[in-house]
């Protein structure tokens, strides 16, 4: 029944080009609380929103969102992104190679405003997204091969029924960014 939350439509911004989008944003480092322990995500993160100075926790770390102004290219996806679906921030990660990853999990953030979509975009080295249900123990529902300017869309219920991830490849050598555009209250 994923199908009914998910919709994948292969190189929308195939023509975003990953280095200029790379140099223009800068990017942070984050340390999380996981089970009592503080560790640093397996990537670099940097959130953005219009208006700037919307805030996002998740997992101890504390974000504040800068314009989209400050990054051309991002500014320019944002636009397209909004003509569709109504969004007002973007979470970006970079995953340095095939050692940077996130586990499995649901964007369910209280930021979030309920029944509204999850617009994810990658740029840059081809990544695997896996999905599984969210309650139990359940094998890999589905797997999508993300390549440079695909876009995923996550309908509402996604969340409610499902995790995902984008687990360690070690074969995978060069960076990928994955932006994730969502609603906030």
């Amino acid at each position: 029944m994923l199908h009914k939350f998910i919709n994948y439509t292969p190189n929308v911004f195939q023509e975003i080009d990953f280095q200029k989008l790379d140099q223009e944003v800068e990017w942070e480092q984050h340390n999380c609380q996981i089970m009592g322990k503080t560790i640093s995500l397996p990537r670099l993160t940097k959130f953005y929103s219009h208006p700037e100075r919307k805030t996002y926790n998740y997992t101890g770390t504390h974000n504040q969102g800068i314009s989209f102004e400050y990054s051309p290219t991002l500014n320019q996806i944002f636009q397209k992104v909004s003509n569709n679906y109504q969004v007002n921030v973007c979470l970006l990660n970079r995953y340095k190679n095939g050692n940077d990853y996130i586990g499995f999990h649901s964007d369910d953030e209280k930021e979030g405003v309920d029944n509204s979509a999850i617009v994810s975009i990658s740029f840059g080295a081809s990544r695997v997204m896996q999905f599984r249900k969210k309650k139990g123990k359940h094998p890999i529902e589905r797997e999508f091969f993300l390549n440079h300017g695909d876009m995923l869309v996550m309908f509402p219920g996604c969340q409610d029924e499902y995790k995902h991830s984008i687990p360690k490849r070690l074969k995978v050598v060069t960076p990928r960014i994955n932006l994730t555009f969502r609603l906030f209250k």
